[in-house]
């Protein structure tokens, strides 16, 4: 029986957590967003130094129950983000931070959209133009922290008015012990996604320009769906690589055909990533397999 492990929150560029059994407060921005260091390591020094692929971190729109990759402005969502524990180690605590903004992550970029309904033991604070969202004391984990184990954190988002384009989301994780210090058994990593905007309603064919309309359902335990673009004239390449960067699936789709469905049961649970291709444009994202 799967445990569950609330190992890491969500969505684009937050601050600085503390993963050990004391409170912290949001004093960095340790995202990238803002052009900074990245990560609960290196000039910080507060954890590991590097990042841990063995902490997987993966950031899902929601909206109404479903997963969307582009936005309506003004609309609200949640943010969904899940952590998985691939590493060797007990790690029972973590703290997470995120942002969401536009333009290039650096001292450019501008906040978008808002954060709602934080969760607990969570706080927004202000770095230049942007807002990281992050937790504010380390937070247990639902299961023991033990390998495998996972679980998704979510939070509200209103999303930005017509004419912000795409927003980019970054998230950090560290997962750690619990022994009320910092060192190199604690595991930190980061994530990220971007959502592009939906153009006004003004008429028929507003999906003509993407390339997939739908990947459902997500989490998925058995078969997961995928519905490409109705205009779909060329052959479609569709790829998924597991945690590691293992190609596990890959399906040429033939020119005019919409529909493949892939067996997901035949996989490990964890965090998958699904590629598509079709004449020249390009679909990214993250397929959590439970």
């Amino acid at each position: 029986m799967k445990r569950r492990n609330i190992l890491l929150l969500l969505v684009a560029v937050f601050g600085y957590v503390t993963l050990t059994s004391n409170v912290s407060s949001i004093s960095n921005d340790l995202t990238g967003s803002t052009g900074g260091t990245v990560g609960c390591g290196g000039a910080a020094s507060c954890h590991n130094t590097a990042a841990t692929a063995g902490v997987a971190v993966s950031i899902l729109l929601d909206s109404a129950g479903t997963v969307v990759y582009r936005y309506q402005p003004g609309m609200s969502y949640r943010i969904k983000v899940t952590g998985v524990n691939a590493t060797t180690g007990t790690l029972p605590k973590f703290g997470y931070q995120l942002s969401a903004f536009k333009s290039a992550a650096g001292s450019g970029a501008l906040q978008a959209g808002t954060f709602t309904d934080l969760p607990a033991s969570s706080a927004v604070n202000t770095f230049g133009a942007l807002s990281i969202l992050g937790s504010t004391a380390a937070i247990s984990s639902t299961g023991s922290g033990a390998t495998g184990d996972q679980d998704t954190f979510s939070v509200g988002w209103t999303a930005p008015p017509a004419g912000t384009g795409t927003v980019n989301m970054y998230a950090v994780i560290c997962a750690a012990d619990g022994n009320g210090t910092e060192g190199a058994e604690d595991k930190w990593n980061k994530g990220a996604n971007s959502f592009t905007e939906l153009p006004p309603v003004t008429g028929l064919n507003q999906l003509e320009a993407t390339v997939v309309n739908a990947v459902f359902p997500n989490p998925v335990s058995s078969v997961l769906h995928l519905q490409l673009a109705s205009h779909t004239a060329k052959e479609t390449s569709v790829t998924l690589f597991d945690l590691s960067g293992r190609q596990v699936f890959s399906s040429a789709v033939p020119a005019n055909e919409t529909d493949l469905t892939i067996n997901m049961a035949q996989f490990l649970p964890g965090i998958y990533s699904l590629a598509v291709s079709q004449d020249g444009k390009n679909f990214t994202t993250s397929v959590l397999h439970q």
